[in-house]
């Protein structure tokens, strides 16, 4: 059996060894992370350097055969605490379930410890307990060894955050340093030198001391923490620092008791043991005790860290903050809106301080904009009050409620009723700007209808009773603040524009008056399409090519009528013609260009349809003119009506003091030729082959094809086309009924086969007696019997006169 001293210094250097590994293991495993996410690493070299310190325990009390079986439990318990740091670390990737899994843990070590002291406090009333031979000091070892344990957790708990938190948020140089010196201090010098001494002072001294630097980690943890932190895990460290530093000194004095107890007579039955041994126990004494003066450092040193550590971190995590935010608040009660507090701490006050900062920042914004609007509506103002004085229109508002006074008028109201000062204006009554009671009423009826009107004109007088025009814009409303009507106005002096409107008008009557007297001579028409708006404007020589329709109409014999006339009938017969036939040319779009005694050429822009229907309403309106005619006991009236489209000239002609507008083109010759046709083929309408091919609505019309023909003037031959419209409808019976034989008569014709065609034609006068053309055609077949016919001959027929 191994004397006391043997054990000591056998316990005490095997757990030297193996308190080194494990410190030097976790020192150098925070060092070996390459990334703050890769904990593997850093969890391997723990697991492993809290194993080897568990066992080291193990072995350095069991084999020495000098520990209790409670003793042995405690030193097995160090194993299961190790697996639950493991654990315990796996939720490092979230921080506040780690923060949450330490206190936790840190409570369950608090209370491990108040389990332990309560059993020592019972066995220590027991006095019989204390007087049992077979009770063994070292049965008190495992609660330093618990303390110890729950020191190096603290440790690596701290150091841990300090790592997460400085190495990656400050630079990396502070952080080794920080590390460095926590390790050394508040965890590998009380190791060292508690092995140095037994005494229970001491210990005590080494204990608060490192229990304080624990606080200091602990505390530098939670004020740099990115996450938020609260004031309950604030107190709830110092509360355990405080409960902790009890617990040691209760302990200190029941160690202290049992050793005077038990301990010294224990240790003088063995002091023989130990005088065989390799030392001496004096010298053990000597050596062990030489430190006491540092141990004595070392604990003034750890009761001066635990004096001023609390106030320290008081103040560093709620004074100075408070007192931060209260001056931050004085200067805003001062006007300063560009305050901005340091967050000291991530807890509420940090919080606080950080809401504070937005809600001042979003004050100085808010007053900014408030200052920004200020000006701009200040702006805004003086822009409108200048351009209330300056505008050219007058603006004034009266209330009912004073008597209709004006109460508000700017400079140009003054101006505008011939008034020198301002007061004035504001003397005047509604009724003594109105020109007469009749205009008031008449205005004021109308307001009150509409409640509001736009430039309504209203004559109105100036001081000195003159009247002028205004053009007013004003509403009527109710003011609820005032409970009265507000009448708002705005006068425009029109009275030089109504003048000179006054005078335009006079002057586009004239000019209206005039071009409807120079349009009887020259159509509106024809000065359009010279691009002339008034006749003034044409000059000699203007002209433009296009293609129109014209139209000539004439009475037949109308030189036998005339004969049976006096001069005076002949122009009321022809004036009273040309009046219903006349409007029928413009219906149409179409325009007279000259009248050619009872003969009319008229042109027509669009179309040839329009100059057909044209011509078509002037035989249904010549129908009733003749009812009227024969009603007055004059004579029936008959008309032929040619038409041709082409292009031609319109232009002027003339000289200098003699100008016309006419027509320039061969198109207006063959229309005259194809009117003169009319007699001879007895018909009404007759019209080119062209115009027929140009017309929109062919299929509305009914004709017949009945020659072609050269005219005198002309080289080329031109289809004569005979229009059925406008005849009587026994006329357009007959002829549709022989068309069939017309036309086949025609087509032998031109084949000279004259019997055959005499045949075709014959049928037409059997049905028809006073077709003209079947009549012209027989006559030409008895003419052509006779004579010998070229070779080239084509059937046209050439007439050298009208």
């Amino acid at each position: 059996m191994l004397n006391l001293f043997d054990m000591q210094l056998t316990r005490y250097s095997l757990s030297m060894i193996f308190d080194f590994i494990f410190e030097i293991s976790c020192f150098t495993a925070l060092f070996l992370i390459p990334n703050k996410r890769i904990y593997t690493p850093y969890l391997s070299y723990y697991f492993l350097s809290g194993g080897i310190a568990a066992l080291g325990y193990f072995l350095s009390h069991s084999l020495l055969h000098e520990v209790s079986s409670l003793g042995r439990l405690f030193v097995l318990s160090a194993m299961p605490i190790n697996f639950h740091l493991f654990f315990l670390f796996l939720h490092v990737f979230n921080r506040r379930k780690f923060s949450y899994s330490v206190i936790i843990y840190t409570t369950l070590q608090i209370i491990f410890i108040i389990i332990v002291s309560v059993y020592i406090i019972s066995r220590y009333i027991s006095s019989e307990a204390f007087l049992d031979k077979e009770m063994d000091y070292y049965e008190f070892l495992p609660i330093g060894f618990i303390k110890q344990y729950l020191n190096y957790t603290l440790f690596m708990v701290s150091t841990a955050f300090l790592y997460s938190v400085y190495v990656f948020f400050s630079t990396r140089k502070v952080s080794i340093l920080l590390l460095g010196l926590s390790f050394f201090v508040s965890n590998l010098l009380p190791a060292l030198t508690f092995h140095f001494s037994n005494r229970s002072l001491y210990m005590l001294s080494l204990s608060i001391f490192h229990i304080s630097g624990s606080f200091l980690l602990m505390m530098l943890y939670v004020n740099n923490i990115k996450e938020k932190t609260t004031f309950t895990l604030k107190v709830a460290g110092t509360s355990a620092l405080i409960f902790l530093v009890i617990f040691n000194l209760l302990s200190f004095l029941l160690m202290e008791q049992r050793e005077n107890m038990f301990f010294y007579p224990h240790l003088s039955s063995l002091t023989e043991k130990a005088r065989l041994s390799l030392w001496e126990y004096k010298r053990f004494r000597s050596e062990m005790h030489g430190t006491a003066s540092l141990l004595l450092i070392f604990g003034v040193g750890g009761f001066f860290t635990f004096i001023f550590a609390i106030p320290f971190f008081l103040y560093r995590t709620l004074v100075r903050p408070l007192d931060s935010l209260i001056g931050g608040i004085k200067e805003v009660n001062r006007g300063n809106y560009n305050t901005k507090l340091p967050v000291f701490v991530n807890d509420e006050i940090g919080h606080l301080t950080i809401f504070f900062n937005k809600m001042v920042h979003s004050i100085n914004l808010s007053k900014k904009k408030q200052e920004f609007l200020n000006t701009k509506l200040e702006e805004q103002k003086q822009e409108y009050i200048s351009l209330f004085n300056n505008l050219p229109v007058g603006v004034y508002r009266h209330i009912g409620g004073n008597r209709g006074k004006i109460v508000k008028a700017n400079p140009a109201i003054i101006q505008i009723f011939g008034y020198s000062y301002e007061s004035e204006v504001y003397r005047l009554f509604p009724k003594d700007i109105f020109l007469n009671i009749k205009e008031r009423v008449s205005f004021i009826k109308l307001l009150k209808e509409k409640k509001q009107c736009y430039r309504q004109e209203v004559i109105l007088r100036k001081k000195d009773n003159t009247p002028f025009y205004v053009a007013m814009t004003a509403t009527l409303s109710f003011d609820e603040k005032i409970q009265n009507f507000v009448f708002d106005g705005i006068l425009e002096d029109i009275t030089a524009f109504k003048e000179a409107k006054d005078d335009l008008e006079r002057a586009t009557q004239e000019i209206m008056e005039t071009n409807a007297a120079y349009q009887k001579f020259v159509p509106e028409q024809f000065l359009r399409y010279l691009d002339k708006s008034k006749i003034t404007d044409i000059q000699l020589g203007d002209h433009k090519e296009t293609q129109m329709s014209i139209l000539f109409s004439d009475i037949r014999s109308f030189t036998s009528l005339s004969e049976k006339m006096s001069p005076k009938e002949n122009f009321n017969f022809i004036n009273s013609y040309l009046k219903r036939i006349g409007p029928l040319v413009r219906k149409y779009n179409g325009f007279i260009d000259k009248y050619i005694g009872d003969a009319i050429m008229a042109l027509y822009p669009d179309t040839p349809d329009t100059a057909l229907n044209s011509a078509i309403e002037m035989f249904e309106e010549l129908h009733y003119y003749n009812l009227h005619r024969e009603e007055q006991a004059y004579e029936r009236i008959s008309i032929g009506i040619g038409i041709h489209t082409g292009n031609m000239t319109l232009g002027i002609i003339g000289e200098a003091n003699r100008l016309e507008g006419t027509v320039i083109s061969d198109a207006v010759n063959l229309a005259s030729r194809l009117e003169s046709l009319t007699k001879k083929y007895n018909a009404s309408i007759i019209i080119s082959e062209n115009t027929l091919e140009l017309l929109q609505k062919k299929e509305k019309f009914l004709y017949r094809k009945i020659d072609r023909v050269q005219v005198k003037g002309k080289e080329k031959a031109v289809g004569v086309v005979e229009i059925l419209n406008g005849n009587s409808r026994r006329i357009i019976d007959l002829k549709l009924a022989t068309k069939s034989f017309f036309e086949k008569g025609i087509e032998l014709y031109l084949s000279c086969r004259w019997d055959e065609a005499r045949s075709s034609f014959q049928r037409v006068l059997e049905k028809d007696p006073k077709d003209k053309a079947a009549e012209i055609y027989i006559e030409r077949i008895e003419k052509y019997r006779k004579l010998e016919i070229p070779g080239e001959w084509t059937g046209v027929e050439i007439f050298e006169n009208k």
